[in-house]
């Protein structure tokens, strides 16, 4: 069965994991030392490994043979984790179960304990589309959590989210992107473990371009290597630049950059660009200056149209 290459390679221990070296060892040392906190809040742009990192804590805090804050990957535990049939660790998209039914449903359900594993763990995805009275229903359990249950809840968009919620979690901020050497690094090893051949010039293309997040330097090898079998040609710059040209808008054609946006921003509100860039709080330009760090996060989309 075809498997996107972001899954094949999801990581599978904190080692595995590109990027986020000070959120992975924090959570090693917590497991290793039998420290860990009832909630954890992981914030930060899509792909960055927010999930990932989520369902590699439920293994590793359950896995009967973790060594250092790491899983296994061997013992019945990680192995039910990793096909997704352990009960113990429950996975909720607030999307689509974003009601207060649907958090009353979940609040019923702590109070049993696990059946296999030490901890029973509650992963919330995309936490910010919970409704208020679905915010206002979790909260109470997540002041005062029965001791064999521990929350992971994960967001893009943390202003979203009560802060009554966020001062009862403790927060990790995932990075949003590997730097020039790094991405080429995963883009020649995906290749190579993929059996895709590629040369460095279209593989410097993509990693020159797109630096959002791993998951997406993944899904636009994949694409190249569909578009060539659909071409019957091999992998080179002029069809690599021709299969992404709907990802990719060359820069001198769309010329979005964050002092384009600061500059735009300033002159909405009417308040100096440079009051946005400066460092001191001012409550003023505090909303201003939140518009433009998260319209610099979505740079990828701003230049391709798609935000």
């Amino acid at each position: 069965m075809y498997q996107a290459l972001y899954r094949k390679w999801r990581p599978k221990s904190f080692d595995d994991v590109v990027s986020q070296p000070q959120i992975t060892a924090t959570l090693k040392n917590q497991i290793a030392s039998g420290r860990t906190a009832h909630a954890y809040l992981f914030t930060g742009s899509r792909g960055t490994g927010k999930t990932t990192c989520a369902r590699i804590f439920a293994k590793a805090i359950n896995c009967p043979n973790s060594h250092d804050g790491e899983p296994c990957l061997e013992c019945d535990i990680c192995r039910a984790a990793e096909n997704g049939s352990l009960a113990d660790i429950i996975e909720i998209d607030a999307a689509s179960n974003s009601r207060v039914d649907d958090i009353r449903e979940l609040r019923e359900g702590v109070i049993y304990t696990p059946e296999l594993c030490k901890y029973k763990i509650y992963i919330i995805d995309e936490v910010h589309m919970l409704s208020p009275g679905a915010f206002n229903a979790l909260l109470k359990t997540m002041e005062e959590p029965p001791p064999h249950v521990k929350f992971i809840l994960a967001t893009t968009e943390i202003h979203k989210v009560p802060e009554t919620i966020v001062s009862r979690c403790q927060h990790f901020d995932f990075n949003r992107t590997p730097n020039y050497e790094t991405r080429m690094a995963i883009l020649k090893k995906r290749a190579e473990l993929d059996n895709i051949m590629v040369d460095d010039e279209s593989l410097n293309y993509i990693a020159t371009n797109i630096k959002s997040s791993i998951r997406e330097l993944e899904g636009a090898l994949k694409q190249i290597y569909n578009f060539s079998r659909l071409r019957k040609k091999t992998i080179n710059f002029d069809l690599t630049k021709e299969a992404l040209e709907n990802i990719i808008s060359p820069e001198e054609k769309r010329p979005v950059t964050c002092e384009l946006i600061i500059d735009t921003v300033a002159e909405h509100y009417n308040i100096s660009p440079d009051d946005i860039k400066s460092t001191k709080r001012n409550k003023e330009i505090a909303y201003p200056r939140q518009i433009c760090m998260y319209l610099c996060r979505k740079m990828p989309l701003l230049r391709t149209g798609r935000l």
